[in-house]
Formats: C-alpha cells, sequence, structure tokens
C-alpha cells in the first residue's frame, strides 16, 4: 500500500465517526482482516498510544498496512497539533524529524509509511477543509446501534467471529491484481479511492466466476455522509449541553457541601436536584455555571452567546451548531436581546421537554 500512498497520493485518511455501539470499531477491523491483522495489538491502538509526535511516529514507522487507533476525538481545540500532523502524512514521507542521540550533528526522518483509520464518536474538524479533503468520513448514525445483548448484535457478532478471517484471501487477490495491473494503477488519471477498491472487487467476482451483487453496485455509501448527520445534529447538541452541566454540577456539590458544613458545623446530607433541568436551575441561581444566568423574572434561565465555545469543547462542530439562534431552535425556545445583548430566554417548561421529557422516552422510564 506505501507505492499507492507516496507515487499516486490517492490513498486518504479514514475517519469513523458517531454514535456508540454502531459498529465503528468493528467496521474499521473488516478492512485490517484483508491483511490477517484484525486481532493483531500491534494494529490496534487506542488513542494512548498515538497522542504525542512520539508515539504517532513510533506507530507509523514500522509498517506499510493500515493500522486502526481507537477513542480518537479531533474536536478538543487542544488536538489542533495532531490535525496539523495528520493532514501532513498523507503527502508526505515523513512523520517527524529527531535528534537520534544527544551527541548528533543533525536529524534523522521517522519515516510515514502508512495511513491510519481514525474511530471515535466525536466528530472530525469539519471546519478544516485542507483535513476534510484528506479524508473519507464515515458517520454511524444512532439508527445503526445496538446494544450488546439485542438479537441482532449477537447475531452480527457471530457473523464476525466465523467470517472475518475469510477476508485475507480478498486481500491476497488485492495484492495480486496491484501487483499485475501497475501501469494501470499507477496511470496519472487515477481513481479515486473508492472506485479504485470496487474496480479491484469485480476483478475478483469475475476471477471467481460469480456475477457482482446488485447491492454492492447499487446501494454504496458516498464518501462523505456529513450532510447525512445533520440529522441527529440536536441529539449530539442535547449531549454536548447536558455534559457542560453535569460538569459544573459535579463541581458545584463541593460548594455546597462546604456551605451546609458552614451552617450547621456538620455534615447532613445534601438534597439536591436528579432532574438535568433541576439542576441546571439550581447552578443558575447559585451563579456557578458560565453563560446561563437565572431570570426570575422570566421563570427561567438566560443562555449568552459564551455557551457556543463550551458546546463546542464538549464536541459540537460549528456546522452542527453556528449560532446562538441555532441552540434557541434546538431547544424550542424564545430568543431576544436582554442587556443589549443577545440571548436565549428559556422557562422550565421548555428545559424540561429539552432535556428530560427526552431521556425519559429515550430510556423507557415514566
Amino acid at each position: 500500500m506505501f507505492i499507492l500512498k507516496q507515487n499516486n497520493r490517492f490513498l486518504k485518511l479514514l475517519h469513523f465517526y458517531g454514535f456508540p455501539n454502531a459498529t465503528k470499531t468493528n467496521t474499521a477491523k473488516v478492512i485490517l482482516a484483508l491483511d490477517g491483522h484484525q486481532e493483531d495489538p500491534r494494529f490496534l491502538l487506542v488513542f494512548s498510544r498515538f497522542d504525542t509526535e512520539a508515539r504517532i511516529g513510533e506507530a507509523l514507522r514500522h509498517t506499510t498496512f493500515p493500522i486502526l487507533v481507537d477513542e480518537m476525538n479531533l474536536s478538543d481545540p487542544k488536538m489542533r497539533w495532531l490535525v496539523d500532523i495528520l493532514k501532513s502524512i498523507v503527502e508526505s514521507l515523513i512523520t517527524r524529524s529527531k535528534f537520534p542521540n544527544s551527541k548528533a550533528g543533525g536529524t534523522i526522518d521517522i519515516p510515514a509509511l502508512c495511513l491510519p483509520i481514525l474511530v471515535g464518536n466525536p466528530p472530525p474538524p469539519s471546519h478544516d477543509s485542507a483535513y476534510m479533503k484528506r479524508t473519507i468520513v464515515r458517520y454511524f448514525s444512532q439508527s445503526e446501534t445496538r446494544k450488546d445483548d439485542d438479537p441482532q448484535a449477537v447475531q452480527f457478532r457471530e457473523f464476525m467471529r466465523a467470517n472475518l478471517k475469510r477476508l485475507k484471501a480478498l486481500g491476497d487477490f488485492r495484492n495480486w491484481y496491484l501487483m499485475n495491473n501497475q501501469k494501470e494503477i499507477l496511470d496519472e488519471e487515477v481513481l479515486p479511492p473508492l472506485e479504485l477498491g470496487l474496480k479491484i472487487l469485480k476483478a475478483a467476482f469475475a476471477t471467481a466466476g460469480k456475477d457482482v451483487p446488485n447491492w454492492l453496485l447499487e446501494k454504496r455509501l458516498p464518501e462523505d455522509q456529513l450532510e447525512e448527520s445533520i440529522v441527529d445534529n440536536d441529539v449530539i447538541v442535547n449531549g454536548a449541553f447536558e455534559k457542560y452541566i453535569i460538569e459544573h454540577f459535579s463541581k458545584g456539590i463541593q460548594v455546597w457541601r462546604q456551605e451546609l458544613l458552614d451552617k450547621n458545623n456538620n455534615e447532613e446530607k445534601l438534597d439536591l436536584p436528579k432532574s438535568t433541568t433541576g439542576r441546571l436551575e439550581k447552578l443558575a441561581k447559585d451563579n456557578l455555571i458560565p453563560h446561563v444566568k437565572w431570570a426570575p423574572l422570566r421563570h427561567g434561565v438566560i443562555i449568552r452567546a459564551g455557551i457556543l465555545t463550551e458546546l463546542y469543547n464538549h464536541g459540537v462542530t460549528q456546522k452542527q451548531l453556528p449560532n446562538l439562534r441555532a441552540l434557541a431552535n434546538y431547544m424550542n425556545a424564545e430568543y431576544g436581546k436582554h442587556s443589549g445583548k443577545m440571548c436565549i430566554f428559556a422557562d422550565r417548561a421548555i428545559l424540561t421537554k429539552y432535556f428530560d421529557e427526552q431521556n425519559d422516552l429515550e430510556t423507557g422510564d415514566e
């Protein structure tokens, strides 16, 4: 695969993201299985083995085969450096340069021999056009998720266990095809990656004397499914907002516990709200959550524009949530001016419907 990566530059990063339990990792393992690496720990990495320049260099220097990097999160602004490295290795021979030892007079280059398959729940940095050009994105929607004990999930696991290892034969054919069709493969007018893959699959079926199944030709997924993910954007925004509330509620517990101790000189049990709406209101009343203020005259809260940055830090992209009005639309809340600035006004009924009634529907609670 190295000759394809460097000579033609039509190989791209694969980035699988979306909801948990939607077969993202297993889909990546299908690719590894073409080379018999689906259970090999050298090709199955978690992000903690890919989170520094040195570790990235170590991962990419030893093999020309694809590797899987799980638990990836490029939505965090702190990962800007990693996005830049990933963009670079698509078209570069080098991951990084380093001094071999303390007495060295010059650096040595650490090669970038392969491309990783990135897997994680948060979305890719869609605002970075240079990254997106170098990436094939696959979005795994909520409709694709299954609980572990779901009959479909059980059947799928058994199917993967029995059949994943058989893909090695297809991988061997792919290698044979590339070696024996180099003039065509390395032609200047190269095919896009998925078109080349389909061409090899057609050749494999022809060699086996079988017809290409219609679903392979008619039901292929588009390379970039970011538009499809719009359907679930409200779920992603809601989840990020709840994480933000939980984060500050956990901090608030320490404050309330200390206040109770100072008041009564003993540790009584804290009586705290259990619903997300109740927790947000208490945080707002006690001024313990940034960008959300208590509004007694409106019987609810005022949410200011600074909340957008917080939600971006919790996995939401600017495409999913471009402005404060978009959040108001998700919440079905009033959007207007307060003290000369645009804000969201949400009373208890709106908050309950947005946070708690939806959760009850999903969990089956009464």
